[in-house]
């Protein structure tokens, strides 16, 4: 039933995408655009309610409404697609190549656990922590989603470790200490974001010539301090009091506990990594192998 009442919300959210695009067009031209500009309107109104309710997958909807700039609207194809063949597309579509890449090898986890590993086990360090890693792998990938993804498992990871109740006060300053970080970075480094891309677009030409990805992040490095600080002191503020870490802190490797991230690390392969990394590695070995799935006692043998 909740299958299919989702179902009729998506046709419906499609249908009053296209009515009000073709309400648009037929009315046209709305006072000060041509034809064919309040026919682009209303088709990107349509794409944009498709977006937000997910009546399709979001590449198939940026493709309809190509198509339709260029059936309804009347824009050449070659100004339509002309993005496409841009030097800035395939310097983005390279980016995003690198991070796919990144990602599947998992070198950007680990990078973010040599980082993490070498801060204190306190909320404190911890949020430091965070700071640090989204700013140091801001650049690597022009994706804040692919980065949010990738990061927002290990600050929850630490969270338990610690013995923070998941959301929680400081479980929920862990996360915003993630999201900062990557956030704050995507104006300050160009290809940390499409943001910096974006920002030196909207640049004139003559302006833009003064800057390369070193001096763009000189000129910004002033803001990124200023911000990162304020949001250190803000999620102290709001998050840092109130909540102690899980009962049993004073067992090794029990939650709680500053030193569990390093004394509970496993060794999996040629590398420490924390219980559950090591556990997913482990996956096809048979039940009653040490530290295998389905063995009830695999983390305490382990």
């Amino acid at each position: 039933m909740k299958e299919e009442a989702k179902r009729r919300i998506k046709l419906g959210c499609a249908a009053a995408g296209a009515l009000v695009a073709a309400l648009l067009i037929a009315t046209c031209p709305i006072p000060g655009l041509s034809y064919q500009a309040t026919a682009v309107l209303g088709i990107l109104i349509m794409a944009i309610v498709w977006w937000i309710t997910g009546v399709l997958p979001e590449f198939v909807t940026a493709v309809v409404m190509a198509v339709l700039f260029v059936v309804v609207a009347g824009i050449s194809v070659g100004a339509t697609f002309s993005t496409f063949a841009s030097s800035t597309w395939w310097l983005l579509l390279s980016a995003f190549t690198l991070g796919v890449g990144m990602k599947t090898s998992g070198l950007m986890r680990r990078i973010a656990l040599a980082i993490v590993r070498k801060f204190p086990r306190t909320f404190r360090c911890q949020v430091i922590a965070q700071l640090v890693t989204g700013t140091v792998l801001g650049p690597l990938i022009p994706s804040l989603a692919v980065k949010g993804a990738m990061l927002a498992p290990l600050a929850m990871s630490i969270g338990d470790e610690l013995g923070y109740e998941r959301q929680g006060k400081r479980a929920t300053g862990l996360f915003a200490a993630m999201l900062v970080g990557i956030r704050t970075v995507a104006p300050t480094i160009v290809s940390a974001s499409v943001t910096g891309y974006a920002l030196m677009a909207t640049l004139p030409a003559d302006v833009q010539e003064q800057f390369n990805m070193a001096s763009w992040f000189v000129a910004a490095l002033p803001w990124l301090v200023v911000v990162l600080a304020l949001n250190y002191f803000l999620i102290m503020g709001m998050y840092g009091r109130g909540e102690k870490a899980g009962s049993g802190s004073e067992t090794v490797g029990a939650p709680g506990n500053v030193q569990s991230l390093n004394q509970s690390s496993l060794r999996c392969g040629t590398r420490f990594v924390g219980t559950a990394e090591c556990a997913d590695s482990k996956q096809g070995e048979a039940p009653g192998t040490v530290g295998a799935p389905g063995n009830a006692q695999s983390l305490e043998q382990s």
